[in-house]
C-alpha cells in the first residue's frame, strides 16, 4: 500500500506541471484532415475521416471515423521529440462502436520501429462518452516520433468520434528496466528485493494465472519467477509473453509475522501482451525442503513422489504431501486436485511462500502418479501402542540398514526426525499435543507409514 501511495502522491503533485507534446480539441482541420493528426505512418484512409459538429465532448468539433468492417488501422500524431527510457501519457475522450488501442512509431531497432500496443479498449455506445488514458514507453531518443490510435470496425455500421486528445510526458516516475532476477536475487537478511518500492519494468512467459494475481518467469533456474499481484485482463494465459510495469513490494501478513517476506510486483501502470503460445520454462525438480527456499519463490518446480496425508480442508481447499525429503502444502490458488488421502503424486506447480511453504499447480496436467516404493511389510516394522499416552516404540526385525523416521503432524509438517540407531527405538511424544500423526519409517528405498493418536 505505500508504494501505491507514493505514486499517487506522485501523480497528484506533478499533473499541472507535465510536458505537453500534442493537445488538441480537433477544432481545426486542413484539406480533410485534422491539424496534428495523419502522420507518415498513418495507413487509415483519409476519405474515411469528417469534421464532427453534432456529437462533440467539447468545442465545436471532433473528428468522425467511419469504420464498418475495417480491419485495424493507424491515425498517427506528427513528428515529436522524444526521449528513450521515458514515458508518454495518451489521454483522450471517444464514443461509438469501436476497438481502439495506443502505441509509438519511436524508430526502435525492433519490430520495424513500433511499440507494442496496449490493452485494447473496446468501446460500444453511440451516446456517452468514454475517457481513455493509456501510457506509452520509450526506447529509442527521436525527434520524428508518431503517437498511435489503432482502431478497428466491430460491424457493418461501426463508427468511432474522438475528442479532446492530450499527449504528455507522464507524471510516473521512469521505470528501471529490470530482469526478474534482478528484482528476486537478494542477499538481505530480511530477504528483501534490493528493488523494494521501486518501478520497475520487467518481462517474462506467464506460467500461472489467478482472479487476483499471475505469475511470470524469463528462464528456468533460481531467482527467475514472480508473482503480480494485480487482476489479470480477460484473456491472459498461460504461455502469453508479456511486459510489466508496475512497483517492487515485500509482503509480510497482516497478523503473524511470516519467517520472510513474499516479493510481489503490485499497482500495474502497464501490461502489454506481445504474443501467446510460448513454450514455458522447465520445470527444476526439487525436493518439497528445497523447493521452500527464498531463490524458488515463484519459480516452476516439480516434487516427486509426496503422499497426500490430508484431505483438502473445508474452507481453504490446501493439502498436505510429505515424503522422506519433507513436506508440503498443495494450493488450490490456480486448481484445485481432489486428492485420494494415501496416494503419491509428483506435482509440478509455482513455489510460493506466504507463511508456509506451497506448491501451486496449475491443471490436472500437474499431477503425476508418483513413483511407488517398497513397502515394509507389518512383520517388519512394529509400531505400538497406538493410541498412545507418552512413549510409541518402534520394532524393527532385521538389519537396520540405515533406517530412519520421521513423526508428522496433521498439517504436514515433520516435527520429529530421528536416525533408528537400535532395532527397538522408543519415541517420547509426551510434548506433542494431542491429536493424529503419520510416523514414517524409510529404509534403503522402502517406507512404511503408521498413523498414530496420541491421546494424554
Amino acid at each position: 500500500m505505500r508504494a501505491f501511495f507514493i505514486l499517487f502522491l506522485l501523480y497528484l503533485t506533478q499533473t499541472l506541471n507535465a510536458q505537453i507534446l500534442y493537445q488538441s480539441g480537433l477544432e481545426d482541420w486542413v484539406e480533410g484532415t485534422p491539424i496534428g493528426l495523419m502522420g507518415p505512418h498513418s495507413d487509415l484512409p483519409v476519405e474515411l475521416l469528417s469534421e464532427e459538429t453534432e456529437t462533440v465532448h467539447g468545442g465545436n468539433k471532433a473528428m468522425r471515423i467511419t469504420l464498418g468492417l475495417l480491419s485495424e488501422k493507424r491515425i498517427t500524431t506528427t513528428a515529436h521529440d522524444v526521449t528513450a527510457g521515458h514515458l508518454y501519457d495518451i489521454r483522450f475522450w471517444v464514443l461509438g462502436r469501436v476497438r481502439i488501442r495506443t502505441g509509438v512509431f519511436d524508430g526502435r531497432s525492433e519490430a520495424g520501429g513500433y511499440s507494442p500496443y496496449n490493452t485494447t479498449v473496446v468501446v460500444n455506445s453511440e451516446t456517452l462518452w468514454q475517457q481513455v488514458i493509456q501510457t506509452v514507453y520509450v526506447t529509442n531518443t527521436s525527434d520524428q516520433a508518431e503517437f498511435i490510435f489503432a482502431v478497428e470496425g466491430t460491424s457493418s455500421i461501426a463508427f468511432a468520434v474522438i475528442d479532446d486528445i492530450t499527449i504528455t510526458r507522464s507524471n510516473l516516475p521512469d521505470p528501471i528496466v529490470a530482469t526478474i532476477s534482478e528484482i528476486q536475487t537478494t542477499t538481505s537478511p530480511f530477504q528483501y528485493s534490493p528493488l523494494n518500492y521501486q518501478f520497475v519494468r520487467t518481462n517474462g512467459i506467464v506460467t500461472g494465472v489467478a482472479s487476483n494475481s499471475y505469475f511470470i518467469q524469463d528462464g528456468s533456474g533460481p531467482w527467475n519467477g514472480i508473482q503480480v499481484f494485480y487482476p489479470p485482463p480477460v484473456g491472459l494465459d498461460i504461455g502469453d509473453s508479456v511486459t510489466v510495469m508496475a512497483t517492487v513490494a515485500e509482503f509480510q501478513g497482516f497478523e503473524v509475522p511470516w519467517e520472510r517476506t513474499l516479493t510481489q510486483l503490485i499497482v500495474v501502470q502497464q501490461l502489454l501482451i506481445h504474443s501467446a503460445d510460448h513454450a514455458g520454462p522447465i520445470p527444476v525438480t526439487l525436493t518439497a525442503i528445497e523447493a521452500a527456499e527464498e531463490q524458488w519463490e515463484g519459480v516452476l518446480v516439480r516434487i516427486q513422489d509426496v503422499e497426500c496425508v490430508t484431505l483438502p480442508e473445508p474452507e481453504a481447499f490446501e493439502w498436505h504431501a510429505v515424503n522422506w525429503q519433507g513436506s508440503t502444502v498443495v494450493d488450490d490458488l490456480l486448481y484445485l486436485h481432489e486428492p485420494m488421502l494415501g496416494d503419491y503424486y509428483t506435482i509440478t506447480g509455482i513455489a510460493q511462500y506466504d507463511g508456509v511453504r506451497k506448491i501451486l499447480p496449475r491443471s490436472a496436467e500437474d499431477f503425476e502418479a508418483g513413483v511407488g516404493i517398497a513397502e515394509l511389510g507389518s512383520k517388519t516394522v512394529r509400531v505400538y501402542p497406538n493410541p498412545a499416552v507418552d512413549l510409541v516404540t518402534i520394532e524393527i526385525n532385521g538389519p537396520l540398514d540405515g533406517a530412519s523416521m520421521n513423526v508428522i503432524d496433521v498439517n504436514g509438517r515433520v516435527v520429529l526426525k530421528e536416525t533408528l540407531q537400535t532395532m527397538k527405538h522408543t519415541l517420547d511424544l509426551s510434548e506433542f499435543p494431542n491429536g493424529l500423526y503419520t510416523v514414517s519409517i524409510r529404509q534403503d528405498r522402502s517406507i512404511r507409514s503408521e498413523r498414530i493418536v496420541i491421546a494424554h
